[in-house]
């Protein structure tokens, strides 16, 4: 009967502990589509639905949707559609739960060709999810902890933010 009790009770721990981790395949699952959503609205031009996916709280700190998407229509209106050779999600590099919410780090990998200059970049973007996972914003401090905590006061201290990296060439010299 104690043998009976003791099993019943292992298996009911083990039960419970199995539903209360986080389901880190179905969440990265998510963040790539959240994040693939942004990059092809980017790439497309459609601020309305890039706006949608970006971290409310650095849209605030803009002006509203509307300063928003005018900031960035105008900062990146100029760049030609067929300049940006790659603009892509890389590997997710983090993904911590708080109380709050969960929080991720991803690569944004891009090459851009301007003229002469060949721009290849990976910064970090820090993403959040309200709702257990299913939907995520982003948004990109460039690497700085301090940015990212005046965007995302509650920003857990495990995560870890790396810096951005981004190397210039000389198209002619990338040729020969």
């Amino acid at each position: 009967m104690l043998k009976r009790f003791l099993i019943c009770s292992f298996l009911s721990i083990i039960y419970f502990t199995a539903f209360s981790q986080l389901d880190t395949a179905w969440v990265k699952k998510n963040i790539s589509s959240c994040v693939d959503s942004m990059t092809d609205a980017f790439k497309v031009r459609n601020w309305d639905k890039y706006t949608r996916y970006t971290n409310p709280s650095l849209i605030a700190t803009m002006g509203g949707v509307d300063n928003f998407k005018n900031m960035v229509s105008s900062g990146f209106g100029a760049i030609p559609d067929n300049a940006w050779e790659k603009y892509e999600h890389g590997n997710i590099l983090q993904i911590v739960k708080t109380p709050a919410d969960i929080q991720t780090t991803i690569e944004l990998n891009s090459i851009l060709n301007i003229g002469s200059m060949l721009i290849k970049s990976t910064v970090c973007l820090v993403g959040q999810s309200w709702d257990g996972g299913q939907f995520w914003t982003f948004f990109s401090s460039d690497g700085d902890k301090a940015v990212a905590l005046q965007i995302k006061p509650d920003l857990s201290d495990r995560l870890i933010i790396p810096g951005k990296v981004e190397i210039k060439e000389p198209i002619n010299q990338i040729k020969n």
